[in-house]
């Protein structure tokens, strides 16, 4: 993934959870992860405006965090490809690889924070 990224820590001076890319314009939502490399541990992909993911033409399965605000209100774990995930009243969905979101203990109601880089940063 290249461009602007965000880094992701939990709030309240939180260790880094991940860099993550938001997928901004209408090509970069639909496209999403669609026949891209699987995501590795300490990448994500963030969907501004969205509720409801697809895994279709993925690689391999993802964790989903569902946010409202910066919130985690569901976390979809290993959610495998050809699958369909929704969490009314979300607001954004982050797309991890498949057992970050336990390997790095993240849960509904903790709060993230982020702070945008570029993909030069050291990560």
């Amino acid at each position: 993934m290249k461009g602007e990224w965000a880094y992701l820590r939990l709030a309240g001076g939180g260790g880094e959870i991940a860099r993550s890319r938001r997928a901004r314009t209408l090509w970069e939502r639909f496209r999403g992860l669609m026949l891209a490399p699987p995501l590795q541990p300490g990448e994500a992909l963030w969907l501004p405006a969205c509720s409801a993911v697809h895994t279709a033409f993925l690689r391999a399965g993802v964790d989903l965090l569902f946010l409202r605000g910066e919130r985690i209100v569901r976390v979809s774990s290993a959610v495998a490809p050809w699958r369909v995930a929704a969490c009314p009243g979300a607001d954004s969905v982050i797309e991890l690889a498949a057992g970050e979101a336990a390997r790095l203990g993240l849960a509904p109601g903790q709060q993230l924070e982020e702070e945008v880089g570029h993909a030069e940063r050291a990560a």
